[in-house]
């Protein structure tokens, strides 16, 4: 897998229930990862620079550390995953919306993930931004707690 980050959750739920969850296809995971493009993409360009990626992580991740020094950082190493996984070259200072796609796509869809963990994969690495209201898919039955 290289530069970009696993999806494995750890979660131990057995195989029967897993089933039940729908499998996100290749167009569901594109879609997805078109929607994070859009948002990074503040320009309409079609493309993104190393700059905006920046921008957004900064905004979208708030759930890292609030060390300034060190939330940079973080964000700096996840657009090098980001555009190594994009397949884009060091010395390119944007990728397209064709090249993020592919290379996220890439990664994704031979992990057979379901739409949720596919929204939760998303939200990790692209922030809570990147995953809109209109693409949350809500958790199978067994992930909810129970409320009276």
């Amino acid at each position: 897998m290289g530069a970009c980050a696993s999806t494995t959750d750890g979660d131990n739920t057995p195989r029967s229930k897993k089933a039940e969850e729908k499998k996100a296809s290749l167009r569901e995971i594109r879609a997805r990862l078109a929607h994070v493009f859009e948002k990074m993409d503040s320009k309409k360009l079609g493309y993104v620079t190393h700059t905006q990626a920046m921008k957004f992580l900064m905004r979208s991740r708030r759930d890292l550390n609030s060390d300034q020094n060190k939330r940079m950082r973080e964000v700096q190493n996840g657009v090098k995953k980001m555009f190594a996984c994009s397949k884009a070259s060091e010395m390119k200072d944007a990728i397209s919306e064709d090249e993020f796609i592919a290379g996220y796509s890439n990664v994704i869809y031979p992990q057979n993930l379901t739409l949720y963990q596919l929204d939760n994969f998303l939200r990790k690495i692209f922030g809570r931004l990147a995953v809109g209201v209109e693409n949350v898919h809500k958790p199978p039955s067994h992930h909810r707690i129970a409320t009276m």
